[in-house]
């Protein structure tokens, strides 16, 4: 199978925090476009890979080897061969899960960062309506107060107006009651 012979057995790494050990770590693949180190292989979801190759050809160079606990070492999980102007890379490792795995966590992160976001807007639409709520009562207040003094001065027209009337009453009552009794007694 592939462009140069190598066989595949029914062997696997099951243990998904099985030692992942770094066969060739200045390889080009394992440094270009981004550096693989150990800690890429943490948190690995369900098991490592399964369908290992038991034999290849000496074009392919492994990368890794592994195994589970008490077995023997695997180093079929990654192997690199140069081809014409290209190259060749069989991989049996579960990278599907990982994947899969990865958008799922991305995914809750990203609704977590959704619903903080919901949470800060409402909270500060809360803060604003208080704000509103406090500047309405604040003018109602004001509002309430003006026309109390508005009333106030009102009253104080009014009875102003009718001391006013009352005055000129007496007045005409005085004057009445002055030519009523000149005329009267005269």
């Amino acid at each position: 199978m592939g462009m140069h012979n190598f066989t595949i057995a029914n062997k696997r790494v099951t243990e998904e925090n099985a030692e992942v050990k770094f066969l060739n770590p200045n390889h080009k693949l394992l440094n270009f476009p981004n550096k693989i180190t150990a800690d890429d292989f943490k948190g690995w979801v369900q098991e490592r890979g399964a369908y290992f190759p038991a034999q290849w050809n000496a074009a392919y160079e492994p990368l890794f080897e592994m195994h589970d606990t008490g077995e023997e070492p695997l180093q079929g999980s990654t192997l690199y061969a140069k081809y014409g102007k290209g190259n060749f890379i069989y991989s049996p490792l579960a990278f599907f899960r990982q994947f899969f795995h990865k958008k799922k966590k991305k995914k809750k992160k990203k609704k977590k960062k959704k619903k903080k976001k919901k949470k800060k807007k409402k909270k500060k639409k809360k803060k604003k309506k208080k704000k509103k709520k406090k500047k309405k009562k604040k003018k109602k207040k004001k509002k309430k107060k003006k026309k109390k003094k508005k009333k106030k001065k009102k009253k104080k027209k009014k009875k102003k107006k009718k001391k006013k009337k009352k005055k000129k009453k007496k007045k005409k009552n005085f004057f009445f009651f002055f030519f009523f009794f000149f005329f009267f007694f005269f």
